[in-house]
């Protein structure tokens, strides 16, 4: 017997004024990071939009106005790997939307930004630079620990309906509503 498929989706008229949630979405730029905010913006939620790349968050900034969704996507050109990375993205979101409810934790660097045609010439661990591997490193160990403490400095609200969830999609390849 076969089954028919159903799909699930937001009444077009639902009104979020009060219960619009707020997701911040690392590796925002590109990629499945892009795709994220893209359909969360679709899907009326409020996106922060965290990348290292300055210009890439331009042309997403460029996909939001196309959507008519620029007011709802604020883009915060920081490095992970910085210290201070943190409190510029819990405040900049913070003042623009009040609250953060999601936490989409995408961010990494893979061997193309090593080499862009590593594809096509995989590296080889003794090709890499000391200065790339510590990059590689720190990307892939400092800004994972930021989750946690990104979850812990955004002051989500005690009310039930709002509640933070860290999905790192290393992990589990879907937003956890």
């Amino acid at each position: 017997m076969m089954r028919e498929s159903t799909t699930l989706s937001r009444p077009e008229n639902h009104n979020m004024t009060e219960t619009q949630r707020v997701a911040i979405v690392t590796g925002a730029a590109g990629g499945i990071g892009r795709a994220m905010v893209r359909g969360l913006l679709a899907a009326g939620v409020r996106v922060a939009g965290v990348d290292r790349d300055r210009q890439p968050l331009e042309a997403l900034d460029a996909s939001a106005r196309e959507q008519g969704k620029v007011d709802d996507l604020l883009t915060i050109p920081t490095d992970l790997t910085n210290d201070s990375a943190i409190d510029q993205i819990t405040k900049a979101t913070r003042a623009r939307f009040g609250h953060i409810d999601i936490l989409v934790n995408n961010a990494g660097i893979g061997p193309g930004s090593i080499r862009p045609d590593s594809w096509q010439r995989p590296l080889k661990f003794w090709e890499i630079t000391p200065d790339q591997w510590r990059r590689f490193v720190a990307a892939h160990t400092r800004a994972n620990e930021r989750p946690r403490t990104l979850a812990r400095r955004s002051h989500v609200s005690a009310s039930p309906r709002r509640r933070l969830h860290p999905a790192a999609l290393s992990e589990c390849p879907c937003l956890i509503p």
